[in-house]
């Protein structure tokens, strides 16, 4: 979800288990932020097992995020 200006939401980023470790998360974030432009944010909330890929990929951490959490 993106207004193509200011920031973009990546959800769900996934890619089946067996095709892991050959780039292809990584592309498909490389294709996404060329297609947002250099002045469009890119934010996600990652899944904990995924929290390393993110930092692997030079994303940075942030502290000031806030959620309120859905029903179960």
């Amino acid at each position: 979800m993106t207004d193509f200006t200011y920031s973009c939401y990546l959800s769900d980023l996934a890619v089946r288990k067996e095709y892991q470790k050959q780039g292809i998360g990584k592309k498909l974030i490389l294709l996404t932020k060329e297609r947002l432009g250099d002045q469009c944010m890119l934010l996600l909330v990652s899944a904990p097992a995924a929290v390393n890929f993110y930092s692997r990929i030079g994303m940075d951490v942030v502290q000031n995020t806030f959620i309120t959490k859905r029903a179960i």
